[in-house]
């Protein structure tokens, strides 16, 4: 025959429950001053772009940059220089496409979300929603020039010693 638990213990389980909760949220805030503070001269430079200096961002499993223009974009990876990113064409909820880069630096991930280059143009399609009875919508989607064979899929940005981090890289990503 088991024991029901009486009220008080029920409500120090809860308790139990709301201290390891406050103690992970606890332990994920630690890790962003940690990390803002590892990062604190790259994360200042941003404020001396005026391209920059208000943009948005969130700290969870990466750093994440979210609808930035493309020059954002190519200039936030030479203040934090990954080296290697890797470029990748997404969909929105909406079927929208934008482009998302994925890079590592000093031991962070992080992640750049935008617009296209220059080199691509967005268009307006309709597409038909399987359903019933079928839909059609209006969608954003990415049309970029093929590029050749020989060209490698993943982008590599090194920083331009003393050059100003909102330069653009020459040619197009």
């Amino acid at each position: 025959m088991s024991k029901e638990k009486s009220a008080i213990d029920n409500r120090i389980e809860d308790l139990h429950d709301s201290i390891r909760s406050y103690t992970s949220s606890i332990v994920a805030i630690t890790k962003q001053i940690i990390l803002l503070e590892k990062l604190r001269p790259e994360f200042e430079s941003l404020a001396a772009d005026p391209m920059l200096a208000k943009l948005d961002f969130s700290i969870y499993s990466s750093i994440s940059f979210n609808y930035l223009k493309h020059e954002q974009i190519v200039a936030l990876m030479k203040v934090f220089p990954a080296g290697e990113w890797e470029k990748e064409k997404m969909t929105d909820y909406s079927g929208n496409e934008y482009f998302s880069y994925q890079g590592e630096y000093k031991g962070y991930n992080f992640l750049l979300e935008g617009e296209p280059p220059s080199s691509c143009k967005i268009e307006t399609v309709e597409v038909v929603v399987p359903a019933v009875p079928a839909k059609v919508k209006k969608v954003k989607k990415i049309i970029c020039p093929a590029a050749p064979l020989a060209r490698p899929c993943n982008l590599l940005v090194e920083p331009i010693e003393g050059a100003q981090h909102s330069a653009l890289l020459e040619g197009e990503h």
